[in-house]
């Protein structure tokens, strides 16, 4: 893991003398120490049958690889604490330097906050990483949506979600699996895929690509490997489905490998159920909630979902079986081409890391009912841009450009509706608002001060039981209707 308590914001950095001087070997073993400890040279002698990186990667990955090693041993200061890019094609660099200038300071009062919280909780904090938490209440609650002192996340969302459970119960499980790995257990199908994402995996973050000083793979990398290949043996159901790399990998900044394996399977069984199943039925369900959700608690985003089953004439496309209005249940909205990776991926590349960081906190607090709090915060926070996107801003672009400075408004309105021709050119629209405005989000407390801690926003009624019994709903619903869908 990354985040030792003794952590500083430099700390994670290859200029570390310690972490350039490492030993050129590991192992196995070393898994269960910091990365900090280990980023090493390794020749990678377990996985020596394995296919080569360089075949897999694409000509055009290998030069951003290439050009990205180049940065960073240019210059360390363009990285986070985690190791992650400050720069990004939606933030600059100084954009983010002026940010967490003021949030850092935020954290450092947030933390303060947390030692004395436990303390009145008699809690000990041994080594800058207390091992277990107050009993959930609503003021814990509003700590943990306020964040998690960095330095004590992994063991944090070990403790909510969990984890030391579902270890105790399969004490060996893990190390038995790598065993079954090297022996041949995992389908050339997914290890195919598993190689092929590896170095796909954060290609902004200096833990998961090779340095100058090392003449072998990154600690990150194998240990992402291992964790992967175990799980596609331990839930042959799921095998490796795409998106597990990212999740496996954040988690690796936090924890130790063996944790981080079962986190996985507490994500996959628990929190989204069914999402990576070869047929992504559990995805497709947890889409049909959001839509629910969206209707019931975003009415004016709704009315441009429902746009999506209007023909040009105005009426209702029709689907048979008894309930066709539910018909958005089965043919999903097109805006769901972009939520869907939201909840895969659990918002890992949607947001920035900051961000993320922040949901993680409360998905492992609170269950998977906070990714759908999530999801229509980030669309009612959009909504006006959206709203503006479909008016004022093509009005303003068009309106000059297209038909004339000096056109009459109401006639150049007109002629400007006239331009979204079809559904799919509105939909376009949307899936762009929603695609760009996350990547924006670089503070948290943007949606989480403005929406997620307001009482009197609707959606925070939202509960875990509310969430399960739609997906029980829609389940039902799909299922009816592909029944009656089908030929006699």
């Amino acid at each position: 893991m990354i985040m030792s308590s003794n952590m500083s914001a430099r700390a994670t950095l290859v200029t570390n003398e310690r972490v350039i001087n490492a030993a050129s070997s590991f192992n196995e073993d070393d898994a269960n120490y910091s990365v900090l400890d280990l980023y090493d040279d390794d020749d990678g002698d377990d996985n020596s049958s394995l296919p080569e990186q360089k075949e897999i990667l694409t000509t055009r990955e290998l030069e951003k690889a290439k050009a990205f090693t180049s940065l960073i041993m240019a210059d360390p200061a363009n990285f986070d604490r985690y190791g992650f890019s400050k720069k990004g094609y939606f933030v600059s660099q100084e954009e983010y330097d002026k940010w967490w200038g003021e949030y850092s300071r935020y954290s450092e009062r947030r933390k303060k906050k947390w030692e004395n919280l436990l303390f009145k909780n008699r809690i000990e904090v041994h080594n800058d990483n207390p091992l277990a938490y107050p009993a959930r209440n609503e003021e814990l609650t509003k700590f943990v949506r306020k964040g998690i002192p960095a330095e004590w996340r992994g063991n944090a969302w070990w403790h909510f979600a969990g984890g030391q459970q579902q270890l105790d119960a399969n004490i060996g499980v893990y190390d038995r699996l790598k065993s079954d790995c090297r022996k041949g257990a995992v389908s050339g199908k997914d290890m195919e895929a598993i190689e092929r994402d590896l170095y796909r995996t954060f290609p902004d973050n200096i833990h998961f690509h090779k340095e100058s000083f090392q003449s072998g793979e990154p600690a990150m990398i194998q240990s992402l490997r291992r964790v992967l290949m175990a799980f596609s043996v331990y839930d042959r159901a799921i095998g490796y489905c795409q998106s597990m790399n990212f999740l496996v990998g954040l988690l690796l900044l936090f924890m130790e490998e063996e944790k981080t394996f079962w986190m996985l399977v507490i994500i996959t069984g628990k929190y989204l159920p069914g999402v990576y199943k070869s047929d992504l039925e559990g995805a497709n369900i947890d889409q049909g909630v959001l839509v629910l959700c969206i209707k019931e608690y975003l009415p004016e985003i709704w009315s441009h979902i429902e746009s999506s089953y209007m023909n040009g004439n105005g009426s209702t496309n029709q689907v048979s079986g008894p309930r066709s209005g539910e018909q958005y249940l089965s043919r999903l909205p097109t805006l769901t081409l972009c939520t869907a990776s939201w909840f895969m991926s659990c918002f890992v590349g949607v947001v920035p890391i900051e961000t993320t960081l922040r949901i993680w906190d409360c998905l492992f607090y609170e269950e998977s009912h906070f990714l759908f709090k999530v999801a229509l915060g980030i669309l009612k926070l959009s909504e006006s841009e959206f709203l503006e996107s479909k008016s004022q801003k093509l009005f303003r672009q068009y309106s000059s450009y297209t038909f004339g400075g000096n056109s009459d408004p109401v006639s150049t309105f007109k002629k400007l509706k006239n331009k979204i021709k079809t559904q799919e050119e509105a939909d376009m629209e949307i899936l762009q608002v929603i695609q760009n405005f996350p990547k924006r989000l670089l503070n948290p407390n943007d949606i989480f001060e403005k929406v997620l801690m307001k009482k009197k926003v609707a959606l925070n009624s939202i509960t875990q039981e509310k969430i399960d019994q739609g997906r029980e709903y829609v389940a039902m619903t799909r299922s009816r209707q592909r029944a009656t869908s089908r030929p006699k």
